[in-house]
């Protein structure tokens, strides 16, 4: 009984260590606009030429720029909307408040560089960059490293550097005559600025240590480069500077200080890289906005995990699934969710080392690590207990089947990690952290389940008290033959007598037909949504924005009057008025420098749920009595005119119009996942053959394509977010592919062994077998796979409803396909390739002499036929 208490202790001792350090582990992720609070930065578009229809032509322009700069940035989540013809919105949640400026400096940035001294002997852009040459990053060990190529013979260029090494120059003879050095003084650098107005702005005023100094100015400085050591490399057709990763100064760095690096030397590099923009962008307010989905992490006193949606569902999967191990499994459950829960968490702990990003994406790639756990610990049990109905013991069963489940084990694990480090390759940049759960989920499971599965069962196995009791793992004990009284095996599976293949004929042509019309249907959509195969609904918002804009804040124009304006107007149509309902009203503030002067101005914005465009006719009552009557616009015209006076104040309607609508890029994915199919078949092709190989290949990219040209035909509302879980679907796919194979390998190895038979039909007869009895753990894996999708779609957040419904669609098809085809396809690519009458090449071996060993013993006497 004591292993049984050191087996049940070790995994209470899992589970309470992974309880008690979840909550300071979660609470290190930094999430995108998913699952975190972001904010909503609003630009203002000017300078709009008047040829330009409404210029909405102009600030779409603009807001196809801003969402190439956002990509090009790095952020995994974001919206842009364009608000009437002058305005844009960006929503987008970033880690750092940093990085909320370097947004807002990046998509205002009109390409105006200025690279000087501070004795101001500078060039601009124009004059220093070298035409058709792109900045870039590499890395000097690990320290990110800014390049930019120059044009070394231009004369402005060629004088700040002549004036710098000038400077340098007079400080080190200033040093010898004093004999006094300090390195953070005496160093002489070159400036680059940027957003720099050759005409009003001077290089020193940016310097700190200058008499020059503007505050005002100081954020244009962007980097400095020592003139000591400024050349790239021997040619000095670059410049480049590193970016400091050791913010303490005590030589040492984390793999975060890394990562900030990088993406600091990224914002440098994209700074550098743009081009002006054709209209003037200017940054007027922000506000603080709610995540896509949902919050994971409460702020109180201190961070901790909110009980959102998407963790109740993860808790009540848990508890749901562990009572479907017990039913399955019994004692058993205990190691095979123990080390699922294990497997699951340590990916998640290193992606947060890695400081990879929390987002949806994450929470599906830590699905596929917990399936990717329970379809091995499926596939332990299932071998142990075939082990056990053969008429082992329970000791024995639990060794042999160990060894049988080894190689099983291993493949599920490493297609999990192939597929996980395509997708980091290709899929884009909000896939990376599925990628990284795959990739990180797959190692760890991999360790849990071929040696801390194997103690555990040890210990349950090797109780005494438990001897004989085929029950503690789900083993029915009357099936199992009694060695001792020469009884054979008569019980080999729940389905040993059931043919799933009876349908093939009519399925595969089904499948085949629906596969062909996916593909049509996906591409042709594609082509005509330009790039967007499912049917996204409708892209324009539901709200219009009244803006209201003062420039003083001692206007009657405040929060209040703009609510009572609203609340006493009304739209007429045939007669009839309707009320203008509010969603909100909310006050912002912008302080600007105009020649020395500070201008408050004051952004009053309400938020209205219906479609106005501001020509609707409307009145404003008084009671019942009408006060004024018009349209939306000219009544607001009319009472900003009465009501401001003097003061410069306007108003206008806005409706807003969603322009990023492909969120992540469908086509990277599915690149990804065929590239990642690829690698897959070629590991298949050497663990299991061409002809499963081949049928496996098919079935999961028969799974895979059917439930894209579902969605894409029927045209149900989804986004693109759907496509994040196709490695997920692609993956279950392989690893029931994974279960059916196996079992054929290891009855055909069987089989040949015994009998020599190879032939087409008797293999045939073999498949049968090895598709019924392989059967259990497919089924078994399914259901698993199957509720935990069910559970996310119905607990979950639900702007992750569709997303669950494609893996619970690609998973029952992939169980269908296993189920029914994948044997028939394995035997029907085994007599072709049988058919093609390959020559076996004739390799002559050498025989191996066997040395006699002398013995002081009469070598026996060899008499024939006597010995005989």
């Amino acid at each position: 009984m004591r292993r049984f208490i050191a087996y049940l202790s070790l995994a209470f001792a899992g589970l309470v260590l992974i309880g008690t350090t979840f909550t300071s582990t979660f609470t290190k992720t930094y999430s995108n606009l998913d699952f975190a609070n972001g904010r909503e930065l609003v630009f203002r578009v000017s300078n709009l030429d008047e040829s330009e229809l409404d210029n909405t032509d102009g600030v779409n322009k603009i807001a196809s720029i801003m969402e190439e700069r956002m990509e090009n940035y790095g952020s995994t989540k974001y919206e842009i909307v364009t608000e009437g013809e002058d305005t844009i919105k960006v929503k987008v949640s970033e880690h750092l408040s940093e990085q909320y400026e370097q947004i807002k400096t990046y998509l205002t940035f009109d390409g105006a560089f200025a690279l000087g001294t501070k004795t101001d002997t500078m060039a601009t852009g124009e004059e220093f960059l070298l035409e058709g040459k792109e900045s870039y990053v590499t890395f000097s060990g690990v320290y990110p490293t800014i390049v930019i190529p120059v044009d070394t013979e231009n004369d402005q260029f060629k004088a700040v550097i002549a004036e710098a090494n000038k400077l340098a120059e007079d400080t080190q003879n200033q040093e010898n005559a004093t004999g006094e050095q300090d390195a953070e003084t005496t160093s002489t650098y070159i400036y680059l600025a940027h957003n720099f107005d050759v005409e009003e702005d001077l290089i020193s005023e940016l310097l700190s240590d200058s008499e020059n100094y503007d505050e005002d100015k100081a954020d244009k400085l962007l980097m400095q480069f020592d003139i000591a050591s400024l050349w790239f490399n021997d040619e000095e057709k670059e410049i480049a500077t590193m970016i400091n990763i050791d913010t303490d100064g005590d030589g040492s760095y984390s793999p975060l200080d890394v990562s900030k690096g990088n993406e600091l030397a990224s914002y440098y590099v994209n700074l550098l890289n743009s081009e002006a923009l054709p209209y003037e962008v200017e940054f007027i307010y922000e506000d603080s906005i709610a995540p896509i989905q949902e919050n994971l992490i409460a702020l109180d006193s201190h961070r901790t995990v909110a009980f959102s949606n998407t963790f109740i569902a993860t808790l009540f999967a848990i508890v749901i699934i562990s009572l479907l191990l017990a039913v399955f499994y019994r004692y058993a459950a205990i190691a095979i969710g123990t080390l699922s829960i294990a497997s699951t968490y340590l990916a998640l702990v290193f992606s947060i080392l890695f400081s990879v990003e929390f987002n949806f994406a994450s929470v599906i790639g830590l699905i596929g690590v917990a399936v990717a756990s329970l379809v091995s610990g499926v596939i332990y049990l299932t071998k142990v207990k075939e082990e056990c109905y053969h008429g082992r013991t329970l000791k024995k069963a639990n060794l042999e089947g160990a060894k049988k489940a080894l190689f099983p084990i291993v493949d599920i694990n490493v297609l999990l990690i192939i597929v996980g480090a395509i997708v980091y390759w290709l899929g884009g940049k909000m896939m990376i952290s599925l990628a990284a759960s795959f990739v990180f989920g797959g190692i760890v499971s991999l360790i849990l389940n071929t040696l801390v599965m194997r103690l555990l069962m040890w210990l349950l196995t090797n109780t005494t008290s438990f001897t004989g009791k085929y029950s503690i793992i789900g083993v029915e004990e009357d099936k199992v033959p009694n060695l001792m009284k020469e009884e054979k095996q008569t019980y080999f599976g729940p389905f040993q007598d059931k043919d799933f293949t009876s349908k093939r004929k009519p399925l595969g042509i089904v499948m085949t037909v629906l596969a062909v019309a996916s593909i049509a249907g996906a591409v042709t959509f594609g082509v005509i949504g330009n790039g967007q195969m499912f049917n996204a609904g409708n892209y324009k918002t539901d709200n219009t924005y009244l803006y209201v804009e003062t420039s003083t804040n001692d206007s009657v124009f405040d929060q209040a009057y703009v609510e009572n304006i609203l609340a006493n107007t009304y739209t007429v149509k045939d007669n009839e008025s309707t009320k203008i309902e509010i969603l909100s009203v909310k006050t912002y503030t912008l302080d600007k420098v105009e020649e020395e002067v500070t201008t408050t101005y004051t952004y009053i914005v309400a938020t209205l749920p219906a479609r106005y465009t501001g020509n609707e006719n409307a009145v404003i009552k008084d009671g019942d009595s009408i006060v004024a009557e018009a349209t939306l616009n000219e009544i607001f015209e009319e009472v900003v005119e009465e009501s401001s006076l003097d003061i410069n104040a306007t108003s206008s309607f806005k409706v807003g119009t969603k322009v990023n609508k492909q969120q992540p890029n469908s086509s990277w994915i599915l690149i990804a996942c065929s590239v990642a199919i690829g690698f897959a078949f070629v590991y298949y092709l050497l663990r299991y053959g061409i002809s499963k190989s081949l049928a496996a290949l098919i079935t999961s990219v028969t799974a895979s394509v059917i439930t894209i040209g579902f969605f894409a035909l029927t045209r149900i509302v989804a986004f693109n977010d759907i496509l994040i879980a196709l490695p997920l679907v692609l993956f279950t796919a392989l690893a029931l592919s994974v279960i059916h194979s196996d079992k054929e390998k290891d009855i055909t190895k069987e089989d040949y062994t015994r009998t020599k038979d190879s032939t087409s039909d008797h293999r045939r007869e073999l498949m049968l077998k090895a598709n019924s009895l392989s059967a259990g753990p497919v089924l078994t894996t399914l259901i698993l796979v199957l509720f935990i999708g069910v559970n996310f779609f119905g607990i979950g957040s639900a702007e992750a409803s569709m997303t669950f419904i494609f893996i619970i669609l690609g998973s029952l098809l992939a169980g269908l396909l296993v189920t029914t085809l994948s044997g028939p396809l394995s035997a029907f690519f085994y007599k072709l390739i049988k058919r093609i009458n390959m020559p076996k090449l004739n390799i002559k071996r050498k025989r191996k002499k066997v040395k006699k060993v002398k013995s002081g013993e009469p070598e026996e006497a060899i008499f024939i036929g006597m010995n005989d």
